[in-house]
């Protein structure tokens, strides 16, 4: 098109010619070693690459290699040359470069050094590693080696670095932490992979394997009702796999206790509600009742479970879910003085809806037959203490004991 020349003063800076037309207010800074196009006002000093691919404009002055995209609502910069895809907030004090793309809210520090980026906004201190790969951001300072997951849905913070695999929980409301020195006690591990956590603390008992160097576990989710704490400081313990069939379970909540070892195969239901003893192993697949009778369910196909349950233990049909077929056993009342057992049971087959009476003729029989022997133990014990006593002291003078009684 053709051009008109515009009236300047005698200032060489006044060398522009005008594009005609309404629609393009650019001028054209004369000279064919100077393809650059300025916007017209005194206010605005860009300078714009000729050609319609490339709609970028560029700051006046040899010392200023900064391009910006035009428009008002676009305020970045773009470092010249394709090799840099970096765009760099105007003004003097912000040296921090953002990622082209509307989709990529980053920024990143200028310099190869620093191969952080910043979310853009004064209100989040949280910079980003580079890379679709790395959704990691760190917090800006020298004295915080701390990470944070982008999102505002995920409030981790992960320490830098792929060996340490720690993360953080950031706010005084969520009281899950990942352990980032030996003063804290508190760790959870990141990543939907993997679903262990360790929440040491007065509000949250439950712990899970953090590790095979780590011998605590909890097993956690409404369908699995078991958890084992190895460790002399945690007292509570629960089945975990087939593998291991003895359960402690220590604690007022919690009323189920088996003594831990190979020694001790009797697992006890503490509790007044819960006066059940079982007897763990394949070869007694028994479960007594302190006082009354009781019935055993031993389900034929689930491997995850002891040789014999109780029934009444919750979690048993999320544990084994349907279909699964209980073989279920009565089993008289087991006969017990003090912390004395008779180790004798007394069984009948029967149904789920089976019940044997409790005391029977035969319960009796053996009722007198074991306190009779008890009496009869106690009264020997008592007399052959009694004559013991005597014998070792002696007959006393007549003088020395009334002086004693004196």
């Amino acid at each position: 098109p053709s051009v008109s020349q515009v009236p300047v003063a005698p200032n060489p800076l006044s060398s522009y010619v005008l594009l005609l037309g309404s629609s393009s207010p650019y001028v054209l800074l004369l000279g064919s070693s100077s393809s650059y196009v300025l916007l017209l006002g005194s206010s605005s000093p860009y300078v714009l690459l000729l050609g319609s691919s490339s709609p970028y404009v560029l700051l006046l002055s040899s010392s200023s290699p900064y391009v910006l995209l035009l428009g008002s609502s676009s305020p970045y910069v773009l470092l010249l040359g394709s090799s840099s895809p970096y765009v760099l907030l105007l003004g003097s004090n912000s040296p921090y470069v953002l990622l082209l793309g509307s989709s990529s809210p980053y920024v990143l520090l200028l310099g190869s050094s620093s191969p952080y980026v910043l979310l853009l906004g004064s209100s989040s201190p949280y910079v980003l590693l580079l890379g679709s790969s790395s959704p990691y951001v760190l917090l800006l300072g020298s004295s915080s080696p701390y990470v944070l997951l982008l999102g505002s849905s995920s409030p981790y913070v992960l320490l830098l670095g792929s060996s340490s695999p720690y993360v953080l929980l950031l706010g005084s409301s969520s009281p899950y932490v990942l352990l980032l020195g030996s003063s804290s006690p508190y760790v959870l591990l990141l990543g939907s992979s993997s679903p262990y956590v360790l929440l040491l603390g007065s509000s949250s008992p439950y712990v899970l394997l953090l590790g095979s160097s780590s011998p605590y576990v909890l097993l956690l989710g409404s369908s699995s009702p078991y958890v084992l704490l190895l460790g002399s400081s945690s007292p509570y313990v629960l089945l975990l796999g087939s593998s291991s069939p003895y359960v402690l379970l220590l604690g007022s909540s919690s009323p189920y206790v088996l003594l831990l070892g190979s020694r001790s195969p009797y697992v006890l239901l503490l509790g007044s509600s819960s006066p059940y003893v079982l007897l763990l192993g394949s070869k007694s697949p028994y479960v007594l009742l302190l006082g009354s009778g009781t019935e055993t369910c031993v389900p034929s196909r689930c491997s995850r479970l002891p040789h014999s349950v109780p029934r009444s233990i919750p979690g048993l049909d999320r544990l084994c879910p349907a279909p699964l077929s209980y073989q279920c056993e009565a089993k008289r009342p087991l006969i017990g003085y003090g912390s004395l057992l008779l180790p004798v049971v007394i069984t009948e087959p029967a149904s789920l809806t089976h019940h044997v009476p409790m005391f029977s003729l035969q319960m009796w029989l053996w009722l007198y037959l074991w306190h009779t022997v008890l009496y009869l133990h106690t009264a020997s014990l008592l007399y052959l203490s009694a004559y013991t006593l005597i014998w070792a002291k002696g007959p006393q003078p007549e003088g020395q004991l009334g002086g004693d009684l004196g």
